[in-house]
């Protein structure tokens, strides 16, 4: 097992919904657990940092809009504990950011941000212990293009994005 960051899309109307009854969430959570939900696995931490230079404890010194990636802008319900703490969410207007700076980052250069993060690699971010290299490459390239396709869905369809670690 272990933290896993979930990625949901929905509508303004809909954030602004679970925003003043976050029950709303909790019961889209239960009766449809996989609409227009991806997750990130357990990588959510280290992609955080290779993009932004930021462990989760210092995220208030990273820059707008990828310090929203993970964790949005603001919580929904700090009192609805969803696994590991409360949802967080970013505005359909952040999500097209974040998409945009995403799309911005070619391949060469987020290899460029991951060898960097290698050698600057906080041994107590999540999961402790773990320490990348050229071999874990591949697996984050591929959630970046993952978080990638994600965001620009969402910033398509003009969607929000809710995430929270289960």
């Amino acid at each position: 097992m272990g933290m896993v960051c979930y990625l949901l899309k929905a509508s303004n109307e809909e954030l602004s919904a679970y925003v003043n009854d976050s029950s709303a969430l909790v019961e889209r959570l239960m009766i449809h657990p996989d609409a227009r939900k991806d997750n990130i696995d357990k990588s959510w931490e280290g992609i955080q940092f290779i993009l932004t230079g930021c462990a989760t404890y210092d995220l208030d010194k990273a820059a707008a809009p990828l310090k929203w990636l993970i964790f949005g802008d603001y919580g929904i319900d700090e009192n609805l504990d969803l696994g590991y703490g409360p949802a967080r969410c970013s505005t359909a207007e952040q999500v097209k950011e974040i998409a945009e700076a995403l799309n911005a980052i070619s391949t060469a250069e987020f290899e460029k941000m991951y060898s960097h993060a290698c050698t600057v690699w906080d041994t107590d971010m999540y999961p402790a212990g773990f320490r990348p290299d050229d071999t874990y490459f591949p697996s984050f390239y591929s959630v970046f293009e993952t978080l990638k396709q994600f965001y620009t869905e969402a910033a398509t369809n003009e969607e929000a994005v809710i995430t929270f670690l289960g």
